[in-house]
């Protein structure tokens, strides 16, 4: 906690304090926490950010605990940060209608909004719950991650899990995902936005990095799209890969779908070029997008006879068990269907049409390949005719 009242009622925020100030505070002044009056304590040693703490039998509603020095010296840059800009905001402060403390409280036009900066890893039900009773207040959070959750892999690829997946933005439909990260050590704001899952544990994102000092609150809603070709051309790497990975299998999923394949008598390499396509909602499902594709071209379009149809909400409903919970996603304004999105692509190829609102027809087959090196150039092809479609 970097803010306490004195007997006065006047805060004080030691951070701001030479060591010899707070060195007379500790003798001469007794201080209280803001949100349940109880006493604490000055902690100022020399390898910390000087702060308040509760005595260890406390039982204060905001006591959080887990909140080392990184996480104390972000709140209290980006808080200054916002001071700067001459921004109504408040450090610590303590809405008692939710019992819930935010980092940092915005106040913009009557628009309250909840900074919580999250170095730690929590539960994602304390993500949801917290985001609840933000909502419930009529305040809008806004998660920046410590940049010890940020990996980098490339040019335009992040390591993500879960626990990350749960904190991306999209303020509106028309809006891309947005991760923030931020390094209280360099003071670089890290922003990925238009994030595409590759696998469930990568993504591809458009990064920007910029010191704190150079960028103003506002700058971190000035939406950034990947540009159709660059995504495209990218994805023809993945598809690459893809095709030239090693087939030994290193988890139960990836090995149960291999034998999924040799029941249907094929192999990885001889895939369709139209398996393994970018979906944007990717997020929401519980297996790798090669997986469900392959699937669904597979199992439901692949045996249809040309002409036949097909009914998208039939598709759906058999692949309920592959979704994640939609309604976790707390941050996300709203989800698209990605079974419709990879419709979509095969729609505008020609491999479908449109016949109603959910029915589709079928016009021509898939073409298998016979080897890894036919594949590769297939694949190349298609991303190329993609280029040029979309």
């Amino acid at each position: 906690m970097l803010q306490a009242k004195s007997q006065a009622g006047r805060l004080t925020t030691l951070a701001n304090l030479t060591r010899n100030e707070i060195y007379q505070l500790r003798k001469k002044t007794t201080f209280f926490c803001p949100v349940c009056q109880e006493r604490v304590i000055i902690k100022a040693g020399m390898k910390m950010i000087p702060h308040f703490a509760h005595h260890s039998n406390s039982h204060c509603p905001s006591n959080e605990g887990g909140e080392g020095a990184y996480h104390e010296q972000g709140k209290l840059l980006l808080y200054k940060w916002l001071l700067q800009q001459k921004m109504n905001a408040q450090l610590e402060a303590y809405i008692p209608e939710i019992r819930q403390r935010a980092d940092i409280l915005l106040i913009i036009n009557q628009k309250k909004i909840a900074i919580e900066y999250q170095c730690a890893r929590i539960p994602i039900t304390e993500i949801q719950k917290r985001n609840a009773a933000y909502k419930k207040a009529g305040i809008t959070p806004i998660w920046i991650l410590g940049a010890n959750h940020f990996q980098r892999q490339g040019k335009h690829k992040i390591r993500v899990n879960d626990f990350i997946l749960h904190l991306m933005h999209q303020f509106h439909p028309s809006r891309p995902l947005t991760l923030y990260f931020f390094d209280p050590n360099t003071t670089l704001f890290t922003t990925a936005q238009d994030l595409w899952l590759t696998k469930q544990t990568q993504a591809m994102a458009r990064l920007t990095f910029k010191k704190l000092a150079s960028i103003r609150l506002t700058e971190l809603f000035i939406p950034l799209f990947f540009e159709k070709p660059v995504l495209f051309h990218e994805w023809r790497v993945l598809k690459r890969q893809f095709r030239l990975r090693p087939n030994q299998a290193r988890s139960g999923a990836e090995l149960q779908w291999l034998r999924w394949l040799y029941q249907k008598g094929t192999h990885k390499d001889y895939l369709p070029s139209i398996i393994y396509l970018p979906i944007s909602t990717q997020y929401v499902i519980n297996i790798p997008p090669w997986n469900w594709q392959s699937r669904i071209c597979l199992d439901w379009i692949h045996p249809l006879s040309i002409g036949a149809t097909f009914h998208i909400l039939h598709l759906a409903k058999g692949f309920q068990k592959y979704y994640n919970d939609q309604s976790q996603y707390t941050l996300i304004s709203f989800v698209n269907n990605p079974i419709a999105e990879y419709l979509h692509y095969l729609y505008q190829l020609k491999f479908i049409e449109k016949v109603d609102k959910y029915r589709y027809r079928k016009l021509r087959d898939f073409d298998f390949y016979k080897n890894v090196e036919e594949a590769i150039r297939g694949d190349e092809q298609l991303m190329n005719q993609l280029i040029l479609t979309f």
